[in-house]
């Protein structure tokens, strides 16, 4: 599967296509879901407490190598569910956010530091509620056009990355793990692989979706 030398083309594509909000949603979803996790999102309305809203940015670039990159990030080491997770840029909403985009975006400039202006929002992808925090996660889909310079906030980022999706949707690069986890073990978990890091849950959940999306494009074309 190609995905490189036509960014422009892919994205505008991609916009194209989320217009139509005909997107594949839960049973994309479900391809990349832990062990239980399809329990726990149909019980979801049975949580004591009302979910907390969150969003993300799922951002795209070209890389110097002319490939469609994504950008996620490892969070730091920290007491809570996520810790040391492989990530979007995203996070809760704050009550001084207009929108979940205004959300995603200032999160993303928090955490990454390309500022609001320079990301082009072509879409959203469908909620997904996170089980272990409570949170519904809004995803959208920007890209950004030059090689930005990534300015890490090191208290919640360990890490930038930047990673081909030829490579991330390759099939030698899903397989099923065990998770170990400090609120449980998932045993034949599906992930994503890359350069040893694992990326799974809500993430890989999110990135399926995508994939599928993206595949149904390329095969239009």
């Amino acid at each position: 599967m190609e995905y490189s030398n036509n960014f422009f083309y892919i994205t505008e594509k991609l916009k194209t296509f989320l217009t139509k909000k005909n997107l594949p949603g839960e049973k994309a979803q479900y391809l990349m879901a832990p062990p239980r996790r399809i329990e726990e999102l149909k019980q979801h309305f049975n949580h004591k407490e009302k979910p907390r809203e969150s969003a993300v940015t799922l951002v795209l670039k070209e890389n110097q190598n002319k490939q469609i990159s994504i950008v996620l990030i490892e969070r730091s080491s920290y007491k809570g569910v996520h810790s040391a997770q492989i990530a979007f840029p995203g996070g809760q909403r704050d009550p001084d956010d207009i929108n979940l985009k205004e959300t995603a975006l200032r999160e993303a400039f928090e955490e990454i530091g390309i500022e609001k202006k320079l990301f082009h929002v072509i879409g959203e992808l469908s909620p997904l509620y996170v089980p272990p925090s409570n949170f519904m996660m809004y995803p959208f889909i920007a890209y950004i056009k030059n090689q930005e310079i990534y300015h890490a906030d090191t208290r919640e980022v360990k890490q930038i990355m930047d990673i081909p999706l030829e490579e991330l949707f390759s099939q030698q690069n899903k397989k099923l793990i065990e998770i170990k986890t400090s609120y449980g073990a998932f045993k034949d978990t599906p992930i994503y692989s890359y350069n040893n890091k694992v990326i799974w849950g809500a993430t890989a959940m999110i990135l399926s979706e995508f994939e599928q999306i993206v595949k149904t494009i390329i095969k239009i074309n």
